[in-house]
């Protein structure tokens, strides 16, 4: 196993937001040196397997907690970063117009389409 070494953090340094491609697939990227590879050269900011069944199905938007590099579990921040994903949606989802939400198709409809 090939481990990148990173700086232990041991206190709050503020949250960061980032926007860009997150890759989902079937299996845990374990791999430090091919995560980093895949990461310069697609641009890809975090590896995930959650949203892997929904991306395919219907357009949807994902927002994800990071609490590690992929490459080792260290469950310390896992609660932390769920609270920030969940507030960060929180904080979006009170920006939505409901008038256009409301024009949006229906999940039942997407999933009935295809």
């Amino acid at each position: 196993m090939n481990l990148v070494l990173r700086r232990e953090r041991s206190q709050f340094e503020g949250v960061a937001i980032y926007y860009g491609t997150i890759a989902s697939g079937d299996k845990v990227m374990k791999d430090a040196v091919i995560r980093d590879k895949l990461s310069k050269q697609k641009d890809i900011l975090c590896f995930d397997m959650e949203a892997a069944g929904l991306m395919n199905h219907f357009p949807c938007a994902v927002i994800r907690g990071i609490c590690d590099y992929s490459d080792h579990k260290n469950d310390q921040w896992q609660r932390y970063a769920a609270l920030t994903a969940a507030l960060y949606t929180k904080d979006l989802v009170s920006k939505l117009s409901p008038r256009k939400t409301n024009a949006e198709k229906k999940m039942a409809e997407i999933l009935s389409d295809g």
